[in-house]
């Protein structure tokens, strides 16, 4: 049995030593960025550290197996700490039950979300993964003049119907579909420093059965700003609230009607802001139990843990069922995109 000497004792203590004293200074950053994110409803940049959640977990997982390895038992009870955190505040609120839908005719409906990136010169990607996931509506953010181009040069075959409103900057849409539309507006939204924009189409459902009664559904296209400073968060807390306040207007004027909501709004679904979109209009969203497992941004990273979800889709749980999503990776692009498939109700009229 190797004894060592007293250099080797002492050398090994200073590992130890050492190695304690790391998990130790992680333990506090872990803390300090774990309960500093939950004052996001009073500070933007607490805002910013809810969306790390993922991270969170993992770091307390890892920290606190260290800690106990090394026996800083208050460094793994502070782990600990931090875990139970993140699964009660944040992790809890994400498994709202689904409401069962009433009878009706299920009309399948596939949506493709695609933030193409606004210096993305390669339309060609754009259009070939247009191609490949074949949906049934299209939405594609940050869309310059030369996608716009392109998509009504090659696309016009496959969605006869397009709604283009391209931009240099980061905020312009192409919206393309081939089922029956019965409108298309565009909501202003005039923030406390910029104007954004809403996009709607109106579709008509075309029910099996004529005992149906639900004869539209309607779908939202929104880019929030991008929350870098205090003025740019502010905007984007604006615009999800204004787009709550139009989704439940909508619902007012047609309350079996539902509803679908594509778009970067540039947080994740830990925000408070999102989930007061999430609660005010009392909708669901796609990853909404994977959260952990389905990052969109930054594509450029490949490993998991190194991306956020910040493109989401959600859904009205009154007349939508979601059958299956998944992420997309674009080249050229720091999004991946979404595809869904769902099914939307027609209810049927009471015999």
């Amino acid at each position: 049995m190797w004894r060592g000497t007293a250099a080797d004792h002492k050398k090994t203590s200073r590992i130890a030593r050492g190695a304690g004293e790391i998990v130790c200074a992680l333990t506090i950053i872990l803390l300090a960025a774990v309960y500093g994110s939950l004052f996001a409803r009073w500070h933007y940049g607490a805002d910013l550290l809810t969306h790390f959640m993922a991270q969170y977990l993992c770091g307390a997982l890892v920290i606190g197996a260290l800690a106990l390895g090394l026996r800083h038992y208050a460094a793994a009870m502070a782990a600990g700490l931090a875990l139970c955190v993140c699964v009660v505040v944040y992790a809890a609120p994400m498994m709202r039950p689904v409401p069962e839908l009433a009878a009706g005719t299920d009309t399948p409906v596939t949506i493709l979300h695609v933030n193409m990136r606004v210096m993305n010169r390669d339309t060609d990607e754009i259009i070939a993964l247009i191609k490949a996931q074949d949906a049934d509506v299209v939405n594609v953010q940050e869309a310059s003049h030369a996608l716009s181009d392109a998509v009504k040069a090659e696309l016009a075959e496959r969605y006869p119907t397009q709604f283009h409103d391209p931009a240099k900057d980061s905020y312009g849409t192409v919206l393309m579909t081939r089922l029956r539309t019965v409108d298309y507006k565009v909501h202003p939204l005039n923030g406390p420093q910029f104007t954004n924009k809403m996009h709607e189409i109106r579709f008509a459902l075309m029910p099996e059965n004529e005992g149906a009664e639900q004869a539209q559904w309607r779908f939202f296209s929104l880019h929030t700003r991008q929350p870098v400073g205090k003025l740019n968060a502010a905007q984007r807390n604006f615009e999800m609230a204004t787009a709550a306040d139009i989704i439940e207007q909508a619902k007012a004027e047609n309350p079996t009607a539902p509803i679908i909501l594509a778009g970067d709004l540039n947080t994740t679904s830990y925000s408070p802001f999102f989930r007061r979109l999430v609660e005010n209009t009392n909708m669901r969203y796609a990853g909404q139990r994977a959260a952990l497992t389905t990052p969109t941004w930054p594509n450029q990273f490949r490993f998991g843990l190194l991306q956020i979800q910040i493109d989401h889709i959600l859904y009205d749980p009154r007349g939508v069922t979601l059958d299956d999503w998944r992420t997309v990776p674009i080249n050229g692009s720091d999004h991946k995109a979404i595809m869904a498939h769902l099914r939307i109700r027609s209810a049927e009229k009471p015999q």
